[in-house]
């Protein structure tokens, strides 16, 4: 057995081997999940850039693709839900977030930062609406994340295979800390 050795490719393109030993056929494919998305929705030319706005809902397509959302139909905004919800014996702001599938959320100062699929995903929170970084983000996981999210109505959509849902919440419940804002930013990934 001979190793097949194929030079690295740029642009987010990849090779694409799985058919090598049935038929021999080797291709080229992008790297890139958005472009498939893009074309699954019609999209083409300037309608199928990452910065593009067509179905003129105020939401880019990069967003509409990173959170599982229609990006023809101006009904179908960003998938992310702030809930009010009891954790711990306090009242805590939560939010839930459709991200790609397998993203790995983790601290990055108060924020929590995912990039999966190109797609760089941060939850931040505030006090105030100005500075960013102030209030710390925490991901909420396990039954506390299910309860979250099944208390969300109306109910939570359900998400294509490549996407899931993530709970976040904001450091202090309303008994210490009544004035808390959480927001989802996403930005290409190099």
């Amino acid at each position: 057995a001979t190793d097949l050795i194929l030079p690295a490719l740029g642009g987010g393109l990849t090779w694409d081997t799985s058919s090598f030993a049935s038929t021999g056929v080797i291709s080229i494919v992008s790297g890139d999940p958005y472009n498939a998305w893009a074309s699954g929705y019609g999209l083409a030319g300037a309608d199928a850039l990452k910065s593009a706005d067509p179905d003129k809902d105020g939401v880019n397509n990069l967003l509409e693709f990173a959170t599982n959302s229609n990006p023809t139909s101006g009904s179908s905004g960003a998938r992310v839900y702030a809930k009010m919800h009891s954790l711990g014996g306090d009242s805590v702001l939560t939010y839930t977030i459709a991200s790609r599938k397998t993203a790995v959320f983790a601290a990055n100062g108060s924020t929590q930062e995912a990039t999966k699929d190109l797609v760089k995903y941060t939850v931040e929170a505030s006090n105030e609406l100005t500075g960013w970084t102030t209030v710390v983000v925490t991901e909420v996981t396990g039954g506390d994340a299910t309860a979250v999210q099944a208390a969300i109505t109306p109910a939570l959509p359900t998400l294509d295979a490549d996407w899931e849902w993530h709970t976040f919440r904001t450091d202090g419940g309303t008994s210490i800390d009544p004035s808390d804002f959480i927001r989802l930013k996403v930005a290409e990934a190099p």
